[in-house]
């Protein structure tokens, strides 16, 4: 599936948000647990892993195992001009940037709306931050 094939997908929400400033895609996931962040784009960020190796065990859908050995803490995520922190397994992501799973969606109070494709989130002062994704293209129903 193709990046622009994601953004259309009803039940999702991406989005485009800042690393360091550099623009990066990120899918808010409601289903994976953990955090995620492609190992381009740690090459291309010079982030560097936590000193103590990290290991998280993945079973992936077609049942193989992937083992995520680099831990990066605190890697600050802009969005809508408001900073939050993360802590992203490396992994070799090539559909998005970055993953938000389940952990830092409820650390942050998300609530993901699919149907106006927007996340609403407690931001850094209590408030709430609203991302919105890309709208869906309308198009041909089949039934």
């Amino acid at each position: 599936m193709k990046w622009e094939e994601v953004e259309n997908t009803p039940n999702v929400v991406t989005g485009n948000v800042s690393i360091k400033t550099y623009h990066v895609k990120f899918l808010f996931d409601s289903i994976t647990m953990h955090l995620f962040i492609s190992t381009r784009l740690v090459k291309i960020l010079g982030l560097l892993s936590a000193s103590d190796p990290a290991l998280l065990n993945i079973a992936l859908p077609d049942g193989k195992a992937v083992h995520c050995k680099e831990l990066y803490i605190d890697c600050p995520i802009q969005i809508q001009g408001h900073n939050f922190l993360a802590d992203l397994y490396g992994f070799d992501l090539t559909k998005f940037d970055v993953i938000l799973g389940i952990d830092w969606l409820s650390k942050h109070e998300v609530h993901i709306d699919c149907l106006k494709r927007k996340i609403s989130l407690r931001g850094p002062n209590g408030g709430r931050v609203v991302h919105k994704g890309k709208p869906l293209k309308r198009g041909v129903k089949l039934i």
